[in-house]
């Protein structure tokens, strides 16, 4: 997956993806149509028109042209148009938009091929450390950074922040010391509120009744 989320014109680039993603690709078509040719997918009229009320082409309308046909002089890039050209090709996002075509999809598969390979969303990694800084302003006790393990006694316990279906939570992984393994989901809610009441966090292995105990902070595991 190609994230697109940390794009300076993010914004304006997913309001135009969602008008049709092929528009993208026509903005790296008209600033360098030698480079990135045009796919036999565009309509000069509509796209240009579009790209127009984003302030990326300056647009001549049937009135005010000479000919029917939309010539490039009737579909001029803007300076805004081209910084954004500047950043797609920067970051090879004209040259992927470019191969994914490439492939011999039609238009009406663009949509879709577009959606499984590209995203506005916030990177997994990038999204869990921005929730774990929040949930830093809403604790005095500092706690385990992602992925931290330990091993007690031959027990080994790991932490993990995850985001799944846009719900973060804290996953508890535990490999008791006669194999069993057990493991406990954490929403966000509960693991602030273990924090702020110093509660721990408990597990029963159903094999040798070991009854393990972490921590708030995640750092640290007792076994009982």
């Amino acid at each position: 997956m190609i994230y697109l989320s940390d794009l300076s014109f993010r914004n304006i680039l997913e309001d135009i993806a969602n008008k049709h993603p092929i528009l993208i690709y026509f903005i790296c078509f008209r600033n360098e149509p030698e480079k990135f040719p045009n796919p036999g997918f565009f309509d000069w009229e509509r796209d240009c028109e579009v790209l127009d009320k984003f302030g990326l082409i300056e647009y001549k309308p049937r009135s005010e042209r000479k000919s029917h046909n939309v010539t490039e002089e009737d579909c001029r890039i803007t300076s805004n148009g081209k910084n954004i050209y500047n950043e797609l090709v920067s970051n090879n996002i004209c040259q992927k938009i470019f191969d994914l075509m490439n492939t011999g999809c039609e238009l009406d598969d663009f949509v879709r091929i577009f959606q499984e390979n590209f995203t506005f969303n916030e990177r997994p990694d990038l999204h869990i450390q921005n929730i774990l800084n929040e949930i830093k302003k809403e604790t005095t006790i500092p706690f385990a950074r992602n992925e931290y393990s330990k091993i007690v006694d031959g027990n080994m316990y790991k932490i993990k922040f995850l985001i799944e279906n846009n719900i973060f939570y804290l996953k508890i992984n535990i490999k008791c010391a006669c194999s069993n393994e057990l493991a406990i989901d954490i929403e966000k809610n509960t693991f602030v509120a273990h924090l702020n009441n110093y509660y721990f966090y408990e597990l029963r292995c159903d094999s040798c009744n070991k009854v393990f105990q972490i921590k708030p902070d995640l750092f640290n595991m007792r076994i009982i």
